[in-house]
């Protein structure tokens, strides 16, 4: 691999598998049996300047979706990758260190408007005019969310890196909830939020382990486990035998 740093990965409609590294896209074709990087390009004062640091690939019906870290922005590209329009510096007011966001985290299309999640809250942006909008967290803080999980039409969980799960209703545009996730008073580092096929939805953490939300008490709660308690858990999958495969900094 030209970069061994790999943030995205997906699958596209053809099978095929591309990945989001620090310095651009990889294709790992299953046609031609081989990975070819993407020369993808971007605009930005009449300069041609090849994106890196890609943290999310979203493909939808008639697009890609890219989000680039650190200030570079989101990208709207066509099914041939072709750039059709880049969404930078977003104006923000009266939020403390902060005059401008540009970094979207993940992606999510609802009828005609694709969210994004951010730093302070959600982009929305129309996908016909490409106009964008951006609805700030309740406390007009810093909450850096992160992933998107549906639980149904009018309920999004979202992870917040470092403040909890927020509760999002897309058919309002309003955050309606937060749950924190702490043991002992000890706050939680929020590393991925994930539903599995029975609908439940895990948070798994950098310091306090495993948890899995309870409807009955509506309530994050740990999945007590004397290995994963003590370890940071980075992602989680589910195979087809709906086993849980859990990625910890250990193995």
């Amino acid at each position: 691999l030209p970069d061994e740093t790999i943030n995205a990965i997906i699958i596209d409609k053809e099978n095929n598998l591309w990945l989001g590294t620090e310095k651009g896209i990889l294709i790992a074709s299953h046609l031609i049996g081989k990975i070819t990087s993407i020369p993808l390009a971007t605009m930005k004062s009449s300069q041609l300047l090849l994106p890196g640091n890609i943290y999310t690939i979203q493909e939808t019906k008639d697009h890609f979706w890219l989000t680039i870290r650190y200030g570079r922005g989101i990208f709207k590209y066509d099914k041939n990758w072709n750039l059709i329009h880049e969404f930078g510096s977003y104006k923000i007011e009266n939020i403390p260190n902060y005059e401008h966001i540009s970094d979207g985290f993940d992606f999510k299309l609802v009828g005609n408007t694709m969210y994004s999640t951010s730093d302070l809250g959600m982009f929305m942006i129309d996908n016909t005019t490409n106009n964008r909008t951006h609805i700030l967290a309740p406390d007009r803080s810093e909450v850096k969310l992160r992933n998107i999980i549906p639980v149904n039409d009018s309920t999004w969980f979202i992870r917040s890196f470092d403040k909890g799960i927020f509760v999002f209703n897309p058919k309002r545009n309003i955050f309606t909830k937060k749950y924190d996730i702490t043991i002992d008073q000890e706050k939680s580092i929020n590393n991925y939020l994930f539903k599995t096929s029975s609908n439940v939805i895990l948070a798994s953490t950098n310091n306090l382990g495993l948890f899995f939300y309870d409807p009955q008490i509506d309530k994050f709660v740990r999945k007590d486990h004397p290995i994963l308690n003590r370890l940071a858990i980075f992602g989680i999958a589910e195979d087809q035998n709906k086993k849980l495969w859990i990625c910890t900094m250990k193995g």
